[in-house]
């Protein structure tokens, strides 16, 4: 099992309906610096590569942002994206995230597919701020901050767990929403990038998504672990 630095007992693979599980100190294949595929822990095989050096994001033996852990590098003016498999989730689903991204001067989508957009930066009012779909669902501001959050349950907007971001793992914050959700709609899975279009510039430490919407004790469980595994304070 991994766990967190400090040991708590927890991973987002024990959560029900894990279907993607990547983080920067597993499961990491490397070419120099760049990063030529990062593995999937969850036992899916829903790997993302990059075989083209200049596209390849870079990899950081240990980070400020998430208390010295490893985290990958997203750079959009070199079009850095990992791609995976074809990819389907029905909604109701859940993903968990811890990211930092930059200021950023355009739309910049952090993971969705090909054709769809699901969590991205965006340059939308001031300060920028952090949007789940492809329209105005959720958003929270301080997108240069380290984020680690989790949202649940496309189909069930307002009931808790669901519609939910938290900053930096202490804060919570629920933002506005649309009722058009983003999707996982069969094209390929891009991690630093959205729709083909949108890269993103900052880091990645976790990505997990699940089949299902996550209960109150999955959040406790990945919000503590998330604050032990990268030194925030889960309150």
């Amino acid at each position: 099992m991994a766990r967190s630095q400090a040991g708590y007992p927890f991973s987002p693979k024990q959560v029900g309906g894990c279907q993607l599980w990547l983080r920067s100190d597993l499961g990491v294949t490397l070419n120099g610096t760049g990063v030529a595929q990062w593995n999937d822990q969850s036992g899916n095989a829903n790997n993302v590569v990059q075989a083209t050096p200049a596209n390849q994001p870079v990899w950081n033996a240990s980070d400020a942002n998430y208390g010295g852990k490893p985290s990958i590098s997203f750079t959009q003016a070199s079009s850095q994206v990992l791609t995976g498999p074809n990819f389907t989730l029905a909604q109701p689903w859940s993903f968990f995230w811890v990211a930092t991204g930059t200021a950023p001067s355009t739309y910049k989508g952090v993971f969705g597919t090909v054709s769809s957009t699901l969590l991205a930066g965006t340059s939308n009012g001031s300060p920028p701020k952090w949007t789940v779909s492809t329209t105005a669902s959720t958003t929270t501001s301080a997108a240069t901050s380290c984020i680690v959050g989790w949202f649940s349950g496309f189909g069930v907007y307002g009931a808790s767990p669901n519609d939910a971001m938290f900053l930096n793992v202490s804060t919570s914050i629920n933002g506005s929403h649309a009722a058009g959700p983003g999707s996982f709609d069969g094209t390929a899975l891009q991690v630093g990038c959205s729709n083909n279009t949108y890269f993103m510039d900052g880091t990645i430490a976790e990505i997990a998504l699940f089949t299902n919407v996550i209960t109150p004790s999955d959040v406790t469980n990945l919000m503590t672990y998330a604050g032990l595994q990268y030194g925030q304070t889960w309150a």
